[in-house]
């Protein structure tokens, strides 16, 4: 190879070699016993006012106003009907919602209802849910939670959000009477 094109060579592979290293994730930095960034409770040190779905819920299964105004913790569960992960955990939420506790309220960010609907109804969710195909809602809970990870839940105490669970759900523990009340203070 001639010095002519070897220069240009060498010179973009060192550019190439110290953007990645300025866009590195610091994941090697972790300890090796902490889990990845983004997976658990992450509880939000500045609260947040809330945004609350508007219009009708998916189906017949009540209002937000209902669901929001009883006083108690409100899980707010952003799914979609495509997203393995979501399906995965609707049980452990469907649970949670029979409790007395907490208040549990779905948003979907499908494109049609009748996705949406459907999936509601093969996974047997019966607490309200709202659509945000447009992912406005979901927006206004940045950076808590991102479009980019779902499932994604917040916890909101007094109408304020209080933590956010990127990810699914995997286990009960996670969504305990005694680990809400930890998390909402």
């Amino acid at each position: 190879m001639s010095k002519r094109r070897t220069l240009p060579a060498l010179i973009g592979t060192a550019v190439l070699l110290a953007a990645t290293a300025c866009s590195g994730s610091g994941a090697s930095e972790a300890p090796e016993d902490e889990a990845p960034t983004g997976l658990g409770w992450v509880t939000l040190d500045d609260p947040k006012a809330v945004e609350l779905p508007a219009g009708d819920p998916i189906g017949s299964r009540g209002g937000v106003d209902a669901a929001i105004d009883t006083g108690k913790p409100v899980l707010l569960n952003f799914w979609a009907s495509w997203c393995v992960p979501c399906r995965a955990e609707m049980p452990l939420l469907a649970d949670v919602a029979e409790r007395d506790d907490v208040e549990v309220v779905g948003v979907s960010l499908d494109q049609f209802e009748d996705k949406a609907v459907e999936f509601l109804d093969e996974t047997e969710a019966d607490y309200p849910s709202w659509r945000d195909p447009d992912m406005e809602l979901m927006a206004s809970y940045a950076p808590a939670v991102s479009p980019n990870r779902l499932p994604a839940t917040v916890l909101i105490v007094d109408g304020e959000v209080v933590a956010a669970h990127p990810g699914e759900f995997t286990s009960a523990e996670d969504l305990s009477a005694e680990r809400l009340r930890e998390l909402a203070g």
